[in-house]
């Protein structure tokens, strides 16, 4: 009887670490493969003269944007202090 469910128990193992094998075979070939097309892209990207993806495009565009737009404030700030200085001279109306 206890025989019987070690011969089982060790079946089972086998099985198991078999199984645990392929899927860590199945695992290392995609993530070759993956790494190869990585490579590739990147390759591509510098030939262009790009060093980032699109998202890092994306990144630079959005700050840029956000640049722009703390300018246009500044510059509206500085047009209105500019306003008022003159209006306290007298020069405008």
């Amino acid at each position: 009887m206890k025989l019987e469910f070690r011969k089982d128990e060790q079946k089972r193992d086998s099985a198991r670490t078999e199984d645990r094998k392929y899927t860590n075979l199945v695992a290392l070939r995609e993530s070759r493969s993956n790494e190869r097309k990585r490579e590739t892209r990147r390759q591509d990207r510098v030939a262009e003269g790009r060093r980032g993806g699109h998202r890092e495009k994306g990144r630079k565009r959005e700050c840029k944007r956000r640049m722009g737009v703390r300018r246009n404030l500044n510059q509206k700030n500085q047009q209105e202090e500019k306003m008022e200085e003159r209006k306290k001279k007298g020069l405008v109306r």
